[in-house]
């Protein structure tokens, strides 16, 4: 396995200087001395956790089109519904299927270890998506995945907190809306709230237990629950827009300011009318398209195997939307 290359993304999924090229979307169509076509079309797969939730629906939009805007295709996109071991057969169906490639956005962060050594085996690459397969994101990369497109958990978290402390008292009450158990992504999105909350002031932070789905349905009942165990929260972080819709139907909600995750259309929406606080911007669509130019580079020759790639998520409130833009995001 190569050795990682770490790229920081920046807003809008801009580069850093000495990786603009590889993430441009200007892909040549003739290479600069010879004159011919650049490397043939690639056949890929796509292993999601729920393309049903607005966000992953986001982000098999930006795969797909991109796909096509490359000449690649995309074979098949399984649905794990929020369960590890269906995603575990997914991935056997998908490496039957012998695809270039397996994008993998994965539910667990050991198991997917396994599924990937399994695709390596095969000579099928992987690639992951939003969160690393394994727990770390600063690699190594695990073997069987040349390459990885991924959002720092942690820092999401504290941006999220840097938006609420704006709208609560001092040493409020605050809730958190906890996402799925044995995911990367939910301990990090809880230490890096909690750090920066703890570092902003003296404020006391109530958890809900980990919810099996980051559903609308999942956080109504969550929010409802954790309000009324704990009536005095003020603000509340949800671990996925999914949840804040759903928060914001519990008939128990009052005025709590909520801030949630991922900068989907309908949270902007919200935000825009002044019924949700903000978010964190993750731009699904966007982030979709670069996750397949990526893979495609690599296989392509274009980029180098090992590289990770993170991007940075900017806090959204009614006075930035222009910041999300609408059609980087699921509708």
């Amino acid at each position: 396995m190569a050795t990682p290359t770490k790229v920081r993304l920046y807003r809008g999924l801009a580069l850093t200087a000495g990786a603009a090229l590889a993430l441009t979307g200007c892909v040549p169509e003739e290479t600069a001395g010879g004159g011919e076509e650049r490397t043939g079309n690639f056949r890929f797969a796509y292993s999601t956790i729920d393309p049903g939730v607005p966000y992953f629906a986001g982000v098999v939009q930006g795969i797909e089109e991109e796909a096509e805007r490359l000449g690649d295709e995309i074979i098949t996109v399984t649905n794990a519904d929020f369960d590890a071991v269906k995603q575990g057969n997914d991935m056997s169906d998908l490496i039957a299927q012998a695809p270039d490639g397996i994008l993998v956005t994965p539910i667990s962060a050991t198991q997917s270890i396994g599924w990937a050594a399994n695709a390596e085996s095969a000579g099928i690459p992987v690639l992951a998506t939003m969160s690393p397969v394994g727990e770390s994101y600063e690699g190594p990369l695990q073997p069987g995945v040349i390459g990885s497109l991924q959002v720092l958990p942690y820092d999401s978290g504290a941006v999220d907190a840097d938006l609420l402390v704006e709208a609560v008292s001092p040493g409020a009450e605050i809730g958190i809306l906890t996402g799925p158990d044995g995911t990367a992504t939910t301990p990090g999105f809880r230490s890096g709230f909690v750090d920066r909350m703890n570092e902003l002031g003296d404020y006391t932070i109530h958890e809900t237990a980990p919810n099996p789905q980051s559903t609308a349905s999942a956080g109504l009942s969550a929010c409802q629950a954790l309000i009324a165990s704990n009536p005095g929260i003020e603000g509340i972080f949800s671990m996925s827009d999914e949840m804040t819709v759903g928060c914001l139907q519990a008939p128990n909600i009052g005025d709590i300011k909520i801030v949630g995750t991922g900068g989907t259309s309908a949270v902007l929406d919200l935000i825009e009318d002044g019924q949700v606080l903000g978010t964190t911007c993750w731009k699904p669509v966007d982030f979709g398209a670069a996750a397949l130019r990526l893979f495609h580079e690599i296989l392509a020759g274009e980029e180098e195997e090992g590289t990770i790639l993170n991007l940075q998520v900017p806090g959204i409130t009614a006075d930035n939307l222009d910041e999300c833009p609408l059609d980087a995001n699921a509708s």
